[in-house]
């Protein structure tokens, strides 16, 4: 090779060294920074050097109604979809809407009336959302076994209870050849009419 084509390429090796050195030059590691949220730069020797952030560390898309975005192999990969607490109103919703935008947050509504909903009563049935945003049962049905029992419904659990009135009370037994009817043990009847 000729002398000064030598000379020439010495002189293109030294310039590209010390472009690529001014590029990298860093003082301390605040000089490095990445355009990506999961990489980190370190300031070595003058140099900056670029490293993934350790898998799981958090990070954001900027998904609504999405948390949870975290780093993996350097990349920032997307999280779940938020869950939003349920108001103790089981007339009520709690939702994020995407079409909100970044900002999305978790709202309450109101669900549309005749939405079925839990009234806390166990003593009701069809339970369903007025226009109010308030929840509404019908009460249970429980059938009387006859006029020596009376019915309710047990509130702690729900079933229909069909409990025996006082001996004594009056009642029918629905024969008229008997007279004084009165309940016995959950049982109307009747002393027979004698005919003198």
């Amino acid at each position: 090779m000729a002398p000064k084509a030598a000379l020439a390429v010495v002189l293109m090796l030294c310039c590209a060294s010390v472009a690529f050195a001014t590029y990298n030059k860093c003082y301390h590691d605040g000089d490095c920074k990445a355009d990506n949220q999961c990489v980190y730069g370190v300031c070595d020797y003058g140099k900056c050097i670029y490293k993934h952030k350790n898998d799981g560390t958090s990070c954001s898309l900027g998904k609504p109604c999405i948390v949870g975005d975290y780093c993996y192999k350097g990349d920032c990969k997307v999280g779940k979809p938020v869950v939003c607490k349920q108001p103790k109103n089981t007339c009520e919703q709690c939702t994020c809407n995407p079409n909100d935008g970044p900002k999305a947050q978790c709202k309450t509504t109101k669900k549309p009336a005749g939405s079925k909903c839990d009234d806390g009563s166990k003593c009701t049935e069809h339970d369903k959302c007025n226009s109010y945003g308030v929840c509404k049962g019908s009460p249970k049905y429980c059938p009387n076994k006859g006029q020596c029992t009376k019915v309710y419904c047990d509130a702690h659990t729900g079933q229909c209870k069909n409990p025996w009135v006082p001996n004594g009370t009056k009642c029918n037994d629905g024969n008229h050849k008997t007279e004084h009817d009165k309940c016995n043990n959950g049982v109307c009847k009747g002393q027979p009419i004698y005919y003198g």
